[in-house]
């Protein structure tokens, strides 16, 4: 994770601080990428927090209940230290905004590798076209992009082209540095081999308002039965 003051969110500062080595900080890197609704935290955590000698040795498994408790009590944590968006963050939500309008559809932190980061750009791509846009080409991050937006403060993007799409490679690339440089975002390496554009470094912080916490405080599960 960076050292760097600088790019270091504030919920690194939290109860519970992002930390990918660790059940309860993989858990708030996800949060603190400020995507997923409560419910689908849970429902992603809970089969991991099943096997945890897995995923996390040395943890305990947790039970559903108990992992409800934990995604309800990083919510709380993460936004009583990120109160409002950092201007970074503005500026890359803000790009993320402009690449359909740049011919490029977008998937941000969705699928674990490129291949399901690939599909679900295709579920973008029609509503895109819905709203006007003359998609050409596509850009994603991965979740595992997304991670490390929050753990190192910088995003590596993807880009590509459809079949048939009348451009090439290079205007791709064109287009994505136009949406990028527009928003003044710091490009720190362009791969043409790879297809990629790393940005940064950014202060990422969102204040998380895609969970629905109980409308009344739950006790926290019994940890003896």
């Amino acid at each position: 994770m960076s050292s760097d003051r600088s790019i270091r969110g504030a919920y690194f500062e939290a109860h519970y601080p992002p930390d990918p080595t660790t059940f309860a900080g993989t858990v708030m890197t996800r949060v603190a990428v400020a995507l997923d609704t409560r419910d689908a935290l849970v429902e992603a955590f809970t089969p991991v927090a099943a096997d945890m000698s897995t995923y996390f040795p040395g943890e305990s498994d947790l039970t559903p209940a108990h992992v409800a408790h934990l995604v309800d009590s990083v919510i709380a944590d993460h936004n009583d230290v990120v109160r409002h968006p950092s201007p970074d963050a503005i500026r890359l939500l803000d790009a993320l905004d402009g690449f359909p309008t740049a011919g490029l559809a977008i998937s941000f932190g969705a699928g674990r590798d490129a291949a399901e980061a690939v599909q679900t750009v295709m579920t973008t791509v029609g509503h895109s076209i819905e709203l006007g846009a003359d998609i050409k080409g596509y850009v994603f991050a991965t979740a595992n992009d997304a991670a490390e937006l929050i753990l190192e403060g910088q995003l590596r993007l993807t880009y590509g082209i459809f079949a048939e799409s009348g451009i090439d490679l290079g205007e791709a690339a064109h287009r994505v540095r136009e949406v990028l440089d527009r928003q003044g975002l710091p490009v720190l390496a362009h791969d043409d081999e790879a297809q990629q554009v790393l940005i940064g470094p950014l202060l990422y912080e969102v204040p998380y308002h895609g969970h629905r916490l109980h409308e009344y405080a739950e006790p926290e599960p019994d940890t003896d039965h």
